[in-house]
């Protein structure tokens, strides 16, 4: 799982391993969420969803009381600890 600040356009990046069809679904201790996604046009073969940095979303990951998963359909989920990187991406992505 790669997160990745596009600070210049207002938008923070999820990337996935692998090639999937169908939505990012993220669970937080919060709520879920359904990201549409897209496959990634480099070398790697990637899934990636894209959201605007301000998204409520990112404020239930990073506030969650525990880990959040990511799944994506063909793909095995994956259960993210929670980091205090990835808090800092938001943060810094909306500053």
């Amino acid at each position: 799982m790669r997160i990745r600040c596009d600070k210049a356009g207002g938008r923070i990046q999820f990337a996935r391993n692998g090639v999937a069809t169908g939505p990012m679904i993220v669970r937080t201790s919060f709520a879920v969420a359904q990201w549409p996604t897209a496959a990634s046009t480099g070398t790697t073969p990637e899934t990636i969803a894209t959201r605007a940095s301000m998204d409520a979303t990112l404020d239930q990951i990073a506030y969650s009381r525990g880990r959040f998963s990511v799944e994506l359909p063909g793909l095995a989920p994956l259960t993210v600890p929670p980091w205090a990187e990835v808090g800092r991406v938001i943060e810094d992505c909306r500053n």
